[in-house]
């Protein structure tokens, strides 16, 4: 389907072409390029690891501070979480801020916590992420929607 912008997601596995040109500010157009691309399935891993995030609001005022606060299972102190985020009004995810995580916990995991200040009414989506190491895998939260009135 044709698109404007300079990002694109694939996630289907398999052989892709991508057809693409630009346009000027006066609408000439240059010549239409191609290049094609496979995506692979991911490599199984042995070791599961899983983050969760979690916050007590589903909507909030303006100005207000949202904590964001989980647990990386399998988890070891110095573990390194990152919080990601989508504005009202964007379309694609920017990297917040990432967290060490400490404080273990009973089923194994570490504790992480963040705080940011809502600046503009909206929907923001948040999703934190662990890259991942030599024994575990790498792991993304579900997406949290908090909506600022």
């Amino acid at each position: 389907t044709q698109q404007n912008g300079i990002l694109i997601t694939v996630s289907t596995v398999g052989q892709h072409t991508l057809e693409f040109w630009s346009l000027d500010f006066a609408g000439n157009a240059e010549s239409h390029s191609t290049v094609s691309f496979t995506v692979t399935a991911p490599p199984a891993v042995v070791s599961a690891s899983a983050i969760t995030i979690v916050t007590n609001h589903a909507s909030i005022g303006l100005r207000k501070k949202l904590v964001l606060s989980g647990v990386l299972t399998p988890g070891k102190a110095g573990d390194h979480v990152t919080v990601w985020m989508m504005k009202p009004g964007a379309k694609t995810w920017a990297r917040v801020t990432t967290r060490t995580a400490a404080g273990l916990t009973s089923s194994h995991g570490v504790k992480w916590s963040y705080t940011y200040s809502l600046t503009k009414k909206g929907a923001y989506k948040f999703s934190a992420r662990f890259a991942g190491d030599a024994k575990r895998k790498s792991s993304t939260s579900r997406t949290i929607k908090v909506t600022v009135h």
